[in-house]
C-alpha cells in the first residue's frame, strides 16, 4: 500500500491530523466503497486519504477458507514530521519549486 501523498497547500498551511475511514473490502480485496467515518478536520486532508485507500489492494476476511467481503475503518495520520510530509527531496527540487506536488507523475 502506498502512503498517502501530503497535499503541498495542506503542509504549507501546517495543516495535521487523522482521518478515519470506514472502508467496504470486497471479496476480491478491492476498496469498493470508502467513506470518511471521522474527520482529520482539514478537508483537504481527508480528500487525499480518500484517493489514497481507494486504490488499496486488501486481503480479504475470510470465513470457512472463502473470501467475504467487509467492512474496515482505516486510520490515515497526517504530520508534517512524518515522512509522507517530504514534499521536496533535494533531488525535485526544481520541480517543486515550480509549484508539484509531493512527487513528479
Amino acid at each position: 500500500m502506498k502512503k498517502p501523498d501530503y497535499p503541498l497547500e495542506a503542509l504549507r498551511a501546517g495543516m495535521q491530523g487523522t482521518a478515519v475511514l470506514s472502508v467496504h473490502i470486497s471479496a476480491a480485496g478491492a476498496a469498493s466503497r470508502v467513506t470518511v467515518y471521522r474527520s482529520s478536520g482539514h478537508p483537504l486532508l481527508d480528500a487525499a486519504a480518500l484517493q489514497s485507500v481507494q486504490q488499496f489492494q486488501f486481503t480479504p476476511a475470510r470465513m470457512d477458507g472463502v473470501a467475504r467481503a467487509s467492512w474496515a475503518r482505516i486510520p490515515i495520520r497526517f504530520a508534517i514530521d512524518s515522512p509522507m510530509a517530504l514534499p521536496c527531496p533535494s533531488t525535485w527540487l526544481p520541480w517543486c519549486q515550480a509549484g508539484g506536488t509531493t512527487h513528479p507523475r
